[in-house]
């Protein structure tokens, strides 16, 4: 009670280190335009972990977690990427940059997965998967 549930990117497989992929959005699920924001995605991240990307609306904003397994130095350069995001287009954020530079920071993404506090909005729900916008 009174405490946040997070997901954890670090994943131990066969005594190697891994990370999932999270992204977290500053956008709204509201102003969410599928065809602009994934093609800005598109031209920054690799094409295996877009395709295999789960949206979640946490109520505040949007986050997003790649099924793909990343070994250490490969989640580094997602992450670097993600700050890159946002350089093609200075308006309309779409990365939370600063969420990135913690993450970066504690060497594990994390993203909330419970709304027990009372604190946020929503749980996190499900929107869509790249998949399904993009087949």
């Amino acid at each position: 009670k009174n405490q946040e549930l997070a997901f954890h990117s670090t994943i131990f497989f066969n005594g190697k280190k891994y990370h999932l992929g999270f992204i977290d959005f500053l956008i709204h699920l509201n102003d969410f335009n599928f065809e602009k924001h994934y093609f800005r995605l598109n031209q920054i991240l690799p094409k295996r972990i877009m395709n295999n990307l789960l949206l979640y609306s946490s109520g505040n904003s949007l986050h997003g977690y790649s099924l793909i397994l990343l070994e250490p130095k490969e989640w580094r350069q997602f992450m670097a990427r993600l700050l890159l995001v946002d350089l093609l287009n200075s308006t309309n954020k779409l990365i939370d940059t600063r969420w990135v530079g913690h993450r970066f920071l504690s060497d594990f993404g994390s993203l909330r997965w419970s709304n027990n506090s009372g604190s946020y909005k929503a749980l996190p729900t499900l929107i869509s998967t790249i998949n399904d916008q993009s087949s």
